[in-house]
């Protein structure tokens, strides 16, 4: 985590927007996105947005934007979330962009999922594979197999077989890419599915061996405070 930090402060002091840019979108929008630190990806989209406008990197506005909707979504803002989601991928299609496109697709189609809006969110999952399946890029596929999932169990709240299936290849995707975090993300969910009454000794014991990787939230939290803290050099 704290790698990730350093990351952001070499490029401030960098002075370069295209590195600044680039460190705010995959350190302060995909890293603490997936650590739950929604108040430090608040912050960070705006900054990209800010270092965007200023410097007229379109692409990079679009990614804050992306980052900012996901924040008001993790925030329960599903409304406001899911437009602003939509408006930065209306953008990337506009320009026929695709890099880790299918990031912001699952995470817009989980808005969706928790908005009761099954099928729109089923058919943005689909096309987010299949941008997967496309390329070369698959770090993202654990995240977009697990939500996936999560609205395959909506969908059929009767049937779970199906759901815990595609979770436990979630799962094994995570795993197979040696991405813990996103194991933990998908173990988790997992977990919630099959309830106390059908509790799996193996996932637990994996999730006991990945707990270093819990609270991941509070600890983004006390890196950027002492970030702040910290003298200027």
């Amino acid at each position: 985590m704290q790698v990730g930090v350093e990351a952001l402060s070499t490029a401030d002091a960098l002075r370069h927007p295209n590195s600044t840019a680039l460190a705010l979108a995959y350190v302060g929008g995909w890293v603490f996105g997936l650590c739950g630190a929604t108040e430090q990806v608040t912050e960070q989209a705006r900054r990209l947005i800010a270092v965007s406008e200023q410097h007229r990197l379109a692409p990079f506005h679009a990614f804050g934007t992306a980052f900012l909707g996901w924040a008001l979504c993790q925030q329960g803002n599903l409304e406001r979330g899911t437009e602003t989601i939509q408006r930065a991928i209306d953008f990337f299609d506009g320009i026929d962009y695709r890099l880790s496109i299918s990031g912001h697709l699952a995470n817009l189609a989980d808005a969706k999922r928790r908005s009761g809006r099954l099928p729109e969110a089923k058919a943005l999952c689909a096309r987010a594979l299949e941008l997967i399946s496309e390329s070369s890029q698959r770090w993202l596929e654990p995240e977009v197999r697990r939500i996936d999932a999560l609205i395959e169990r909506d969908l059929w709240p009767g049937q779970p077989s199906h759901a815990e299936d595609m979770l436990r290849r979630a799962v094994t995707s995570a795993r197979t890419l040696e991405l813990p975090v996103f194991e933990l993300r998908c173990l988790c969910s997992l977990r919630e599915l099959l309830g106390p009454a059908r509790q799996d000794l193996e996932v637990e014991s994996r999730m006991q061996g990945l707990s270093s990787l819990q609270a991941l939230d509070r600890r983004v939290a006390r890196a950027m405070e002492r970030r702040k803290s910290a003298p200027a050099a």
